[in-house]
């Protein structure tokens, strides 16, 4: 994701094309895609009991986020695309930095210790 956001910024100045930055969003979302399921069985692996409620709150958890987001995304477009493209690269590092201090905390049990 951070690659992504990284990629749509320097596309911008790059060149006029909407192309570079549709293929940063595309990547973007392909990273969104392989974390978001990874970091929702960590998340669920910490469960012993309520389960189901676990499983609604990290359902509704993400269309939160969406439903906050969208309307600044919209905000920041319409002002200039590079608002909105420098809130990606803003975000991208602290969605990075929660990712790795939840993976790296998290007590993952292999099959062998099963």
């Amino acid at each position: 994701m951070m690659l992504g956001s990284m990629t749509c910024l320097v596309m911008y100045f790059v060149s006029d094309s909407i192309i570079g930055v549709v293929s940063g969003i595309a990547l973007g979302l392909f990273g969104l895609g392989i974390l978001e399921v990874v970091l929702m069985a960590i998340a669920m692996n910490s469960q012993k009991t309520a389960l189901g409620s676990c499983a609604a709150l990290l359902g509704a958890f993400p269309l939160l986020l969406a439903s906050i987001a969208t309307p600044i995304a919209g905000q920041l477009v319409e002002m200039n695309t590079f608002y909105w493209l420098v809130f990606l690269a803003i975000v991208g590092p602290i969605i990075l930095a929660l990712v790795f201090f939840s993976a790296r905390s998290a007590n993952i049990r292999t099959a062998d210790t099963v």
